[in-house]
């Protein structure tokens, strides 16, 4: 319905101008557009965390052991590189 949102630039120029017109000139409608977005940005990071899919499941022997450890996600710059070094 709202495709034009998920522009970054768009949802960006929102951001800028809800904080300096909103929260800062106290513009009543901008202001509005701030609450609304923090409150969204802060109810997707509350949501998207849920439970883990199960990667491995072995039931373990005596004297057998597995050392679990969180994969860190690569950064922009990384996938940016290996997106340039796919498509060269």
């Amino acid at each position: 319905m709202f495709r034009i949102f998920r522009s970054a630039y768009v949802r960006r120029w929102l951001r800028y101008n809800a904080l300096r017109k909103g929260l800062l000139g106290r513009q009543g409608p901008w202001l509005f557009v701030f609450v609304m977005s923090f409150l969204f940005r802060r109810l997707n990071t509350i949501l998207k965390r849920g439970e883990m899919p199960i990667r491995f499941s072995e039931k373990l022997e005596p004297g057998v052991s597995y050392m679990i450890s969180h994969l860190v996600p690569p950064t922009r710059r990384q996938r940016r590189k290996t997106r340039r070094a796919v498509a060269a």
